[in-house]
């Protein structure tokens, strides 16, 4: 009785992780296509239209002016000698494009040269909204001094940067200064070899009067840096006292002012933006910046004014070696789920064996085929003791028939039949129950890691983190998983036992969506578990006593 709870509650947990990771990874076909071809059609049109698109700062009414006067608010908007042209800057680095605005002195557009979008062409990380704010925007919480920190062309130090062994280092300084005694500057230095821009702020006089400001990186990210699996422009991202967390506020901003905020930013499934401050700030924000679409980062408290704060903001994959680097914990933001501890080491050895192999595809067979050995000692004995317990199981049925109604009686006889065999339901589930968490690591390691992304295995395998075009390996899976569970012995009464037998159906259903990756290293450990089952049933039928 207790194999039959033990066995179901393990298949139900494993239908459970996998039915919610196909709800949330397995989209129709339809809308990924339809999906695909709107940001394709919209990364087109934004190409055309964002050069023309960029918003004017106005010249307010002369009474308007006076009025402002009046309050004691006077000359917010930039005066007219202000009113040139928008000019982009470009920054080449060995890894990434920047195109930087000096309207708002804030980033426009970042592409990595390393990665492709679905449809072939350069990944582009940061690409606003036609209008909307750039990336490294500042924010209060009056109208009018937005525009002016946001609208306003900055003088500009510094010109287009191309990076490399000869020059590893350039720095471009965005500086405004007002009438009213605003001044802003921006400092932002890149590298060659870094996803990483080092980001100066100083902010100080004007109307601010002791109010403090807000920098922030959105709003969100790129469609195209995103999955058809998840949110379109990214989630927000707070690791904040020793955790990872999502605030998604739907209306105000959410703030956070206790604690200690180690990095805030938006992320996708493989790519992240990430504000890390090195000086001290006084809250870690999120802003809701239109539908599913989210702005992070950190203010800084009135007294601040005049004193340059400084981040690091990281825009780039999520290579795990390049966010231990930052020491801040920035790797958290590849999940590994409960089992992240086995994950990490995991994530290091499929990477290790992929430095011999050149292809991730085989890199899985030979992670699990060495999972498959390494566990082989305690599968045998689970398979052993399974395969004693069925063979009991004419002798249980006889016991309960002779003293039907007496549970206790029965179980009596029940445990001196498995001391005098040397069964034990435990035995041959204990074993089993210890490989589940190696395997989910696995699977969450297969799910999650970036270096799947558009990586071949053979034939028409193209990208291991997308699903079989044609649907081969899921069905393939699905044979050998029914043929697995044939096999397997078992104690449940026959209409269970046929229940059971559903889930290879079942199976095969939900992993038609999975990616590739997943299937294989699933249809790869089935293949070994009938290899494995088949000298199990061969070694018991050798040492059987013949009569």
């Amino acid at each position: 009785m207790m194999e039959k709870r033990t066995l179901i509650a393990i298949a139900l947990s494993i239908a459970v992780l996998l039915i919610w990771q196909f709800l949330v990874l397995g989209p129709q076909e339809a809308r990924r296509q339809a999906a695909q071809q709107e940001r394709q059609a919209r990364l087109e049109q934004e190409k055309l239209q964002a050069p023309a698109a960029e918003p004017k700062t106005e010249e307010p009414p002369p009474q308007a002016a006076a009025a402002e006067q009046a309050r004691g608010n006077a000359a917010l908007r930039p005066p007219a000698a202000e009113a040139v042209p928008e000019e982009t800057i470009r920054v080449a680095t060995p890894l990434m494009d920047v195109l930087l605005s000096n309207r708002g002195g804030a980033v426009k557009q970042i592409t990595l040269k390393g990665y492709k979008a679905d449809n072939g062409t350069p990944l582009v990380l940061a690409m606003p909204e036609p209008g909307g704010e750039f990336p490294l925007f500042l924010h209060t919480n009056v109208p009018d001094i937005n525009k002016a920190l946001n609208g306003s062309t900055y003088a500009v130090r510094g010109g287009d940067l191309a990076l490399d062994d000869r020059r590893p280092e350039g720095t471009l300084t965005f500086t405004l200064d007002q009438a009213n005694g605003l001044r802003v500057e921006k400092r932002l230095t890149f590298h060659q070899n870094r996803y990483q821009i080092d980001v100066g702020v100083r902010v100080e006089g004007g109307a601010l009067k002791g109010q403090g400001y807000e920098i922030l990186w959105g709003p969100g990210l790129n469609a195209a840096a995103a999955n058809d699996d998840e949110p379109k422009h990214g989630e927000p991202a707070v690791f904040l006292d020793g955790k990872l967390s999502s605030p998604q506020p739907a209306g105000a901003a959410w703030q956070e002012r206790q604690g200690k905020a180690l990095w805030a930013g938006i992320q996708s499934k493989y790519f992240v933006a990430a504000m890390i401050p090195r000086s001290p700030v006084s809250a870690v924000v999120v802003r809701p910046a239109g539908e599913k679409r989210y702005s992070a980062g950190f203010e800084i408290d009135g007294r601040d004014l005049g004193v340059a704060k400084e981040f690091t903001l990281y825009a780039g994959p999520k290579e795990l070696q390049r966010l231990r680097a930052y020491d801040v914990k920035l790797e958290r933001v590849v999940d590994f789920g409960y089992f992240g501890f086995l994950g990490r080491p995991l994530q290091r050895v499929l990477a290790f064996f992929y430095r011999y192999s050149h292809n991730y595809g085989l890199a899985i067979i030979i992670i699990t085929v060495l999972i498959k050995l390494a566990f082989y000692p305690l599968t045998n004995k689970s398979l052993a003791s399974m395969k004693k317990m069925q063979s009991l199981q004419p002798r249980i049925k006889e016991l309960q028939e002779r003293y039907k109604g007496d549970r206790q009686k029965i179980n009596q006889e029940m445990m001196g039949i498995y001391r005098q065999q040397g069964a034990s339901p435990i035995s041959g589930c204990l074993p089993m129950a210890l490989q589940i968490p190696v395997f989910i690591a696995l699977y969450n390691v297969l799910l999650t890691d970036i270096s799947l992304r558009h990586a071949p295995f053979l034939l028409w395998i193209t990208d291991l983190s997308k699903k079989d075009p044609y649907y081969i390996t899921p069905i393939i899976m699905g044979a050998s998983m029914f043929l697995q569970q044939k096999m397997t012995p078992t104690t449940i009464d026959p209409t269970q036992a046929k229940m059971m037998l559903m889930m290879p159906v079942v199976f095969t259903f939900m992993f038609l969506n999975f990616p590739s990756g997943l299937v294989i290293y699933w249809l790869v450990n089935n293949i070994l578990s009938i290899g494995q089952q088949l000298l199990v049933n061969r070694k018991l039928q050798e040492s059987a006593p013949t009569t």
